[in-house]
């Protein structure tokens, strides 16, 4: 009877058809995901590629040029089980089979690559040679997307190919060097190949303590979120990174004094960071409290550093709730309150912060970070 059992665990344990849909959450290594942030060069010009990945189909990139100023200048992929969308400041797309199946290889790659052997179900082709099947569905192996070939030096890959499902080479990642963290061994710095050329990346930042919320994997203009009834319109979007400096400000400052010293600091920390070559964004920032009254000021880098400055802190990204106000007179408790009643179940509200910008139209974003619910 036991021994019947035991051989039927296999069985019960093997996940359950769910279609299109993502499959549920399963850890791969003892980990729930990750997310890197890589500097990809392409001679003279640079990108950042933001990549997370929850295991096992869900994943998102982001890739943002070092010098961007707007919006517009970023692009995002969403992969939520056999769905991949599109997004890049414009109403999002839903990729059509050929363009998401290629999406899909790449972002196998990269997966494949960072988070060696784990996840992929390898088998030795040859000495130095392993290949594993890529699917469709990440989750219960259903839909063939093609092959990864995985080229091994000293037991590790040192170059990894992935074909479409005719056996086409589509692109490689080559690792040219390796690093240690958290008892992982990772990729350090990758050369890419592929029909867009040749570029080389280096990975700044893994994390792997996280937990990402199920809205992370779809663009903002397909997220929930409730009509606005009596309140300002309410849009959900995705929080950027970004580096900051964090200064107290008196009990009771008004927006007033908050802007003018902020002006002060502002100049002030302008000259030191020029002279680290850094540079801040000219935009005041306040962290808000209960009653939406600036009580930090945050004097934010133009760019995400890592790891920050001394002094610095560097957030990652994060969904978010966002609303545009016309002036700070417009900043009471129950506009905080209108963007708590609007957050997703099983996310938990971070510490909301206001950007109040020049601009006579729509001068304040206020702006709720969401992370996971604990």
């Amino acid at each position: 009877m036991i021994a019947a059992l035991l051989l039927a665990l296999p069985a019960l344990q093997a996940p359950t058809p769910h279609g299109p849909e993502p499959g549920p959450r399963a850890a791969q290594a003892g980990l729930a995901g990750f997310q890197t942030v890589s500097r990809i060069d392409f001679g003279a010009t640079s990108n950042r590629l933001t990549a997370a990945y929850s295991f096992p189909d869900r994943a998102r990139w982001h890739f943002e040029s070092y010098a961007a100023r707007a919006r517009s200048e970023h692009q995002y992929f969403y992969r939520l089980g056999e769905t991949v969308r599109g997004f890049d400041g414009q109403p999002s797309r839903e990729l059509p089979a050929a363009e998401r199946d290629a999406v899909l290889r790449q972002m196998e790659l990269r997966r494949a690559v960072l988070f060696w052997p784990d996840g992929f179900e390898w088998q030795a082709s040859g000495e130095q040679e392993r290949r594993a099947p890529l699917f469709l569905d990440s989750c219960c192996h259903e839909g063939a997307l093609g092959t990864l070939v995985a080229e091994l030096e000293q037991g590790r890959p040192r170059r990894v190919e992935v074909h479409d499902s005719l056996g086409a080479a589509q692109e490689a990642l080559e690792i040219r060097s390796w690093q240690e963290l958290g008892g992982r061994t990772w990729p350090l710095t990758l050369v890419m190949s592929g029909p867009q050329g040749t570029f080389t990346e280096t990975v700044e930042s893994i994390e792997t303590r996280l937990h990402l919320l199920e809205v992370s994997f779809v663009p903002p203009d397909r997220r929930p979120v409730p009509a606005a009834g009596s309140g300002p319109r309410i849009l959900a979007r995705d929080v950027i990174a970004m580096t900051y400096a964090a200064h107290d400000l008196p009990e009771g400052t008004s927006w007033d004094e908050a802007l003018r010293l902020a002006a002060e600091r502002h100049e002030r920390a302008g000259v030191e960071a020029e002279r680290l070559g850094l540079v801040l964004d000219p935009v005041p920032m306040f962290e808000l409290g209960p009653d939406a009254r600036p009580v930090r000021l945050l004097l934010r880098l133009d760019a995400p550093r890592t790891p920050p400055p001394a002094g610095h802190v560097t957030l990652p990204e994060r969904p978010g709730l966002f609303l545009l106000l016309d002036g700070p007179a417009a900043l009471q408790a129950q506009v905080l309150q209108h963007l708590l009643e609007a957050v997703p179940a099983g996310a938990r509200p971070e510490t909301p912060y206001a950007r109040i910008h020049a601009r006579k139209e729509a001068r304040v974003e206020v702006v709720l970070p969401l992370g996971a619910g604990g």
